[in-house]
């Protein structure tokens, strides 16, 4: 069953359109707690969303594989795609390959990880870096780097999406 406002197969999520997901607690003597603040909810933005702002050279392409068959990749100096997440938790999803490079992830400015997208066999929507943001919602404002450092011949990356958890 889908409702309206959720992604079954397509590129664009709406996230204003999905509910947050809370709950409360019922105990055998017929308690109910309040709901929680906390929401579950992960969002995946596709790498063709509007959330997503691209700077440099990126490329998008057509790949059959990838979520949902596109993915944007770029391999020049300089380049990098920032957007806001607000949640606590935050995915990249990208394709490994063979001409795969390297990207740093900046968070609130400040770098927390580095991630290499080589691989021997291309391998399709792959999580290629997760972080905790925090335990409450809030905004982050987040940059993919691509990496003046690479290796020549493994210099691209390409995104399929990110995902933010709420």
């Amino acid at each position: 069953m889908t409702r309206p406002g959720y992604l079954v197969d397509g590129p664009v999520i709406d996230r204003n359109k999905i509910p947050p997901l809370g709950g409360r607690a019922h105990d055998d003597a017929g308690r109910t707690g309040a709901w929680s603040k906390a929401a579950t909810t992960g969002i995946p933005v596709d790498d063709r969303a509007a959330a997503l702002h691209c700077t440099g050279t990126w490329k998008s392409a057509a790949a059959s594989a990838a979520w949902p068959g596109t993915e944007r990749a770029s391999a020049a100096k300089g380049a990098y795609v920032s957007f806001s997440a607000d949640g606590t938790q935050l995915r990249t999803v990208a394709t490994r390959k063979s001409n795969g490079g390297r990207f740093a992830v900046v968070v609130d400015g400040k770098t927390v990880g580095t991630v290499n997208t080589y691989a021997a066999k291309t391998a399709y929507r792959q999580v290629v870096f997760t972080r905790t943001l925090g335990t409450a919602i809030t905004t982050h404002k987040v940059q993919l780097r691509i990496l003046s450092d690479s290796t020549p011949g493994r210099s691209t990356v390409a995104l399929d999406a990110v995902m933010v958890t709420r």
